[in-house]
């Protein structure tokens, strides 16, 4: 008895909540979201300068510098050294993978006064599509390994146009 009264209390409950719910609209409010990824292992507050280490090969090599990918690792709040800092960032990239080669034509028009074409002149630009991968280690000066961080993207390169296709 206490059941079946106890499941009939509950289905009046819930329908009228179901009831008496309202609708709530959100679009005119705008507000921003900012977060932060934590570090998933505890550093010591007294650390604070870090160093870059490059381990570069192949074509990544012959067409980034050592100093383009040092000035992009950046830790805010953080000091970079060219010593042994408290922290040492071990950044190594493959080979780039082209993905697509094209060569672009652009055609420019030249007119008279009718707007007729009276002439026509063909512009060639080489345009690449490439891939890369890479790693970032992360040590202590202890030579604690910290983190292991996958790099990869994709990105594109053009060109200078030329007169002739077999330049570009």
């Amino acid at each position: 008895m206490k059941l079946r009264f106890l499941l009939t209390f509950l289905s009046l409950y819930m329908t009228n909540s179901f009831l008496t719910a309202q609708k709530v609209d959100l679009d005119p409010w705008r507000f921003t979201v900012e977060y932060r990824n934590l570090p998933e292992v505890a550093l010591d507050k007294s650390y604070t300068t870090y160093n870059v280490e490059v381990q570069n090969s192949g074509s990544f090599k012959d067409n980034v510098s050592d100093m383009q990918i040092i000035e992009g690792v950046a830790i805010p709040g953080w000091k970079r050294v060219d010593a042994k800092g408290h922290l040492t960032i071990v950044v190594s990239f493959r080979d780039f993978i082209i993905s697509r080669a094209n060569v672009n034509e652009r055609v420019e028009e030249t007119k008279d006064k009718d707007g007729k074409v009276t002439g026509r002149k063909y512009y060639y630009q080489p345009v690449i599509e490439y891939n890369y991968q890479g790693r970032a280690n992360v040590k202590s000066y202890k030579g604690d390994d910290l983190r292991n961080i996958g790099l990869s993207g994709s990105s594109s390169w053009k060109g200078q146009e030329s007169s002739s296709s077999k330049e570009a």
